[in-house]
């Protein structure tokens, strides 16, 4: 099926109609509208969520101090020729016991929990005390908000391109104003570079957007 972006003959809730009349049919309630999808890729997501570089060490970190607790109980036992007495026993089962960090779940609760705290100074919440440490992992984070969630706009202020190039694009909003400039001297469109030539029309290319000068408000749409 098309994605509902693209159905032309279908409406979703919250739709708005400008004006005429007319007859809708309901197709789908629940899980089965487009909203129900989501929650359903949504919960698959959750439940076939994947262990953190963290979680799998401790997993490791389990099974060795397993084996060096079983090594370590063979050994006592190997001492005591294998006689099973109760004193070997006992002794055995003590240094086993004795290699397993009882308190290591509660200093990595501690751990997290201070790191959730420092998160949230930093005006970032984490819901998931496992996700905090592949956010504290993330070096850089890209993202779209420019303008997106507040104006429906979105407004390039970087280029970058292999190998080693970086521009700057001056301008705001939609407005066809501005120029792209690297170290602060202004390209030439009769002189683009190779790569920012392609950038630039692979960006066009794949653009199904129109600006349009309204003339009555002077102003782009």
């Amino acid at each position: 099926p098309e994605p509902p972006g693209e159905r032309i003959n279908i409406a979703f809730k919250n739709s708005k109609v400008k004006k005429g009349l007319g007859l809708c049919k309901v197709v789908g309630t629940g899980m089965d509208t487009a909203v129900g999808g989501i929650a359903e890729l949504l919960a698959e997501s959750s439940s076939k969520s994947e262990k953190t570089d963290l979680q799998n060490r401790l997993d490791k970190m389990g099974y060795v101090l397993f084996a060096f607790a079983v090594i370590l109980g063979l050994v006592v036992l190997a001492v005591d020729k294998f006689r099973f007495t109760e004193g070997s026993l006992l002794y055995a089962i003590s240094v086993g016991v004795a290699i397993i960090p009882e308190g290591l779940v509660a200093v990595m609760t501690v751990t997290m929990a201070l790191g959730v705290r420092r998160m949230a100074g930093k005006n970032a919440i984490v819901r998931k005390l496992a996700a905090l440490e592949a956010l504290g992992s993330v070096t850089n984070i890209c993202s779209d908000k420019t303008g997106t969630l507040t104006m429906g706009k979105m407004t390039t202020v970087n280029i970058w391109t292999p190998p080693q190039n970086s521009y700057t694009v001056s301008g705001a909003g939609i407005v066809p104003e501005g120029t792209i400039s690297q170290d602060n001297v202004p390209v030439e469109p009769s002189n683009i570079p190779p790569a920012l030539n392609m950038l630039l029309m692979s960006a066009s290319l794949n653009n199904h957007s129109s600006l349009t000068f309204k003339e009555d408000g002077a102003s782009w749409v």
